[in-house]
């Protein structure tokens, strides 16, 4: 069957006035596009009153006020067949008074503070840095990573509008950070793992600084032909100690590869500063690289593509200055990339010896987790640590989980996963040791990294608090308490197996609290250039 409807529309010729504004609290000044949607037979004649005393006969007009209020507006259609009028009320309003505070300059990778100012009226400032970066707020802090002029652009924000602000700021090249030496005592002895770093002052002795009595310029030397720019930062390097009757540095190449390894780094993954993409510190990559003898700082910059400037800039800065002339270093290696790709461009590193030091000594530094992290035991938990020496034959990690008990190897691992960093994903239900699966039940637990060889612990890291939830989506079978075995039947197929019995592990009664994380044996001095 079929069902039909018919409806009558009468359409008349009267006009019909109406009509809405793109913005109904402008500012002064600001355009506004009035948008007539009247209907009625044409021809129509239409005609505006802004309110003002101002008028127009357009269909759709575009008008500007001058001065703050509420105007009421009054529109006419009309055709043979009448007049039609309609009323509107457009609220105009001043955009706020705002101005910004910024440097005129700043080293690259140095934090900026830029402050914004407006009047009661400000609902939301927005910031344009100029690189690509934005934000929102009254403060803001941004680090430029690359050198150049920018211009910094202010937006505030109230309900009649924006006001715009600017300012130009010019990025140098960048700050320059140092690291001081190890931990020593007066005998020149390493101190112990986990003691307290002593003041920054008591280090000054052992760095000597050189007074200036106006700035240092390195003038141009002849170059060898041919040079690399690592082996004219090397050149440029000896020449300024020469200036300051120090003795040249011996060129290491064990240094110069961790140096070129760094520079290298921070080129290919756009950062600047100390601690490697693996989570290494300088000495450790001294360790990394095979240099056996003490450490005695390290140097970085960017954003210089002359090595002359460079060393020279180190020369005027005091903190760098105790390391660049430091009479008690001996050797030195040189490093140097060039990424157009990177924000920075050149990064020049500057790794410094001394053979009369003792040397460095591996530490096991762990990362992840964090002391006191919870996690579902289905959920993948990433353990990670550091350990800057090449394993050896036989040398391995093994992962042990802790009860109060017992402690029991869940995963080994030997080989980093870059540069000096180890690490590894598991759930806790995939525990295993060796062939034989462990079920570990929920609770509070500890675990701990060990390094070992032939069934002898060598060192180990720190021992922290893990606590394992239970998954609500993938139960567990609780086995008795005082039942430590429980037997799997096998799998039925074709050929008979034998499936390796889960050892059950308990948790503690009581999760211990979080212990502090030991720092490694380096103190870092981040200089006001």
């Amino acid at each position: 069957a079929n069902v039909s409807q018919t409806s009558v529309i009468s359409v008349v010729p009267h006009p019909a006035a109406q009509f809405s504004l793109d913005d109904n609290t402008p500012g002064v000044g600001q355009p506004v596009t009035f948008l007539n949607q009247s209907g009625g037979l044409a021809p129509l004649s239409v005609t505006w009153d802004f309110g003002d005393g101002s008028f127009s006969s357009e269909l759709s007009p575009v008008h500007q006020y001058q001065t703050p209020g509420t105007y009421q507006i009054h529109l006419t259609v009309q055709n043979q067949y009448g007049v039609s009028e309609a009323f509107g009320t457009v609220t105009v309003g001043v955009p706020p008074v705002a101005d910004l505070v910024v440097p005129d300059s700043i080293p690259a990778g140095e934090s900026l503070s830029a402050q914004g100012f407006g009047d009661e009226t400000v609902t939301r400032y927005e910031w344009y840095m100029g690189d690509g970066r934005s934000y929102e707020g009254e403060t803001v802090n941004h680090t430029y990573t690359r050198t150049g002029d920018f211009y910094i652009t202010l937006v505030a924000m109230n309900e009649f509008g924006g006001t715009e602000v600017g300012r130009w700021i010019r990025v140098e090249p960048g700050i320059l950070r140092v690291y001081l030496p190890l931990i020593i005592n007066k005998l020149g002895e390493l101190l112990p793992d986990g003691a307290a770093a002593p003041p920054e002052q008591s280090l000054l002795p052992d760095l000597p600084d050189v007074a200036l009595d106006q700035p240092f310029v390195l003038e141009p030397v002849a170059l060898p032909p041919n040079s690399t720019p690592a082996e004219q930062l090397y050149i440029y390097i000896n020449e300024a100690r020469q200036q300051f009757g120090l003795r040249p540095l011996n060129n290491i190449p064990e240094l110069a590869a961790a140096a070129a390894k760094h520079a290298a780094d921070m080129g290919t993954f756009g950062f600047v500063g100390h601690t490697g993409s693996d989570g290494s510190t300088p000495a450790e990559r001294y360790i990394q690289f095979g240099y056996g003898q003490g450490y005695a700082g390290e140097a970085t910059a960017w954003g210089f593509e002359d090595p002359r400037a460079a060393v020279e800039f180190w020369v005027n800065s005091p903190a760098h200055r105790r390391i660049i002339l430091n009479e008690f270093a001996t050797d030195v290696g040189a490093g140097f990339t060039a990424n157009v790709s990177s924000p920075n461009i050149w990064y020049w590193v500057a790794e410094f010896g001394n053979q009369f030091a003792q040397p460095p000594v591996p530490v096991l530094r762990v990362q992840q987790p964090s002391p006191g992290l919870s996690a579902m035991i289905t959920s993948a938990v990433t353990y990670s640590w550091n350990w800057p020496a090449p394993l050896q034959p036989g040398q391995k990690f093994v992962i042990y989980l802790i009860t109060p008990d017992e402690a029991y190897p869940a995963a080994t691992v030997t080989q980093p996963s870059l540069g000096t960093l180890y690490s590894v994903q598991l759930a806790a239900v995939d525990f295993h040791t060796g062939q034989r699966p462990l079920q570990v039940m929920p609770g509070a637990y500890e675990w701990q990294v060990r390094l070992e060889q032939g069934g002898a612990v060598l060192t180990s890291g720190e021992q922290r608090p893990i606590t394992f939830t239970a998954d609500p989506d993938n139960p567990i079978i609780t086995p008795t308490p005082d039942v430590t075995v429980t037997a799997v039947p096998p799998t039925p197929s074709p050929t008979p197996a034998v499936t390796p019995t889960p050892t059950t592990i308990w948790p503690t009664a009581t999760p211990p609290p979080p212990q502090p994380t030991q720092p490694p044996p380096l103190v870092t001095a981040t200089p006001n250039p």
